[in-house]
C-alpha cells in the first residue's frame, strides 16, 4: 500500500488539510504518532484500528534510528503480520490497515539503501505560503462543505478503482526524487557515475573511490567502509554480484559484476 506525504512551507494549508482529512474519517479512526515514537515499545499500539495515522510535522533528530524507521514504515505499508506490545496487556497480533499520512516542512531524512520506502510514497508538495496572510475562518468554512469533500472524495476513489493505482503529480516528480537520494545515497551515485547491466564490471576499490569522491563532492562527511557499501550497493541494485579476478600473475581482485563507472 502507497503511503501519502504532504511537503510544504509553513502556513501553506498542510495542518488544514490534516484536520479536514481527520473531520472526514472521525477522530475515534486517526492516531497520531512520531516517525521516532514508531521504534519505541509501544509505538505501535495507538495505529490498532485505526484507519490513518497522521503523523504532523515530521522530524528526525540526529539520535534517530532511520534504519528501524524504515523498516516499521515498510512493514505497516506492507501490510505485513505484526507482533504489538500493549502496556499493561496481552501483545496483538494481526495486521495494520492503517495508512501513513506525513506532513512536513522539509522531506525527512529516513536511511534505506534499497530505495524502497521513497518508492511507496505518493508526495503532495505544496508551494504558497500564507504566513502573516492567515485565514482564520478557512477550517470553519470547509467543514461546513464537508458532506460535498467527500462526495469529491469518493469520485477521486472511483477514479483510482478505474485506473488501478496512484498517479503520481508531475509537480512532485522531482521531489520524490529527492526523498529517494535522501534514503539512499547511494542510489543517487548509481544515478550519476554508473551504468548498470549484466556484461558490466569494475574493480571494488575502483567503484569505492569514486564512491568517496562522490560523497565529498556532496559534502558528506562519513564514507563508510568498503564492506558496508557492498552490502548498500547489493540492496540498491538488484543482480549484482562480487567476483575475483586475477591480474598480473596470482594477484586476485574483487570486482562488482552488473555495474561499471560511466
Amino acid at each position: 500500500q502507497k503511503m501519502f506525504m504532504l511537503i510544504g512551507p509553513p502556513r501553506s494549508g498542510k495542518g488544514t488539510i490534516g484536520r479536514i482529512l481527520a473531520e472526514l474519517l472521525g477522530h475515534n479512526n486517526i492516531c497520531s504518532p512520531t516517525l521516532n515514537s514508531l521504534t519505541g515499545n509501544f509505538g505501535m499500539s495507538p495505529m490498532i484500528g485505526k484507519l490513518v495515522a497522521i503523523v504532523a510535522d515530521a522530524r528526525l533528530g540526529p539520535r534517530a534510528d532511520q534504519h528501524q524507521i524504515a523498516e516499521k514504515l515498510l512493514s505497516i505499508s506492507g501490510e505485513d503480520s505484526q507482533t504489538i506490545d500493549i502496556k499493561f496487556k496481552t501483545q496483538w497480533q494481526g495486521r495494520l490497515q492503517t495508512r501513513i499520512f506525513i506532513m512536513s516542512n522539509e522531506l525527512p531524512r529516513i536511511s534505506d539503501a534499497s530505495g524502497a520506502v521513497s518508492s511507496r510514497f505518493i508526495i503532495l508538495k505544496m508551494t504558497r505560503s500564507f504566513l502573516g496572510l492567515e485565514d482564520r475562518g478557512l477550517f470553519k468554512r470547509l467543514k461546513g462543505e464537508l458532506p460535498a469533500i467527500l462526495n469529491w472524495a469518493l469520485d477521486g476513489r472511483d477514479r483510482l478503482n478505474q485506473r488501478g493505482f496512484f498517479k503520481v503529480p508531475t509537480s512532485s516528480e522531482d521531489t520524490v526524487q529527492q526523498l529517494g537520494d535522501l534514503s539512499s545515497p547511494i542510489g543517487a551515485f548509481i544515478r550519476d557515475y554508473c551504468e548498470v547491466g549484466g556484461d558490466c564490471e569494475v574493480k571494488v576499490s575502483t567503484l569505492f573511490k569514486a564512491w568517496q569522491n562522490w560523497c565529498r563532492e556532496q559534502g558528506r562527511d562519513h564514507t563508510g567502509i568498503s564492506s558496508t557499501f557492498s552490502k548498500e550497493l547489493s540492496a540498491a541494485v538488484a543482480g549484482i554480484s562480487t567476483i575475483q579476478k586475477r591480474e598480473g600473475g596470482k594477484s586476485r581482485f574483487r570486482y562488482f559484476k552488473g555495474l561499471k563507472l560511466i
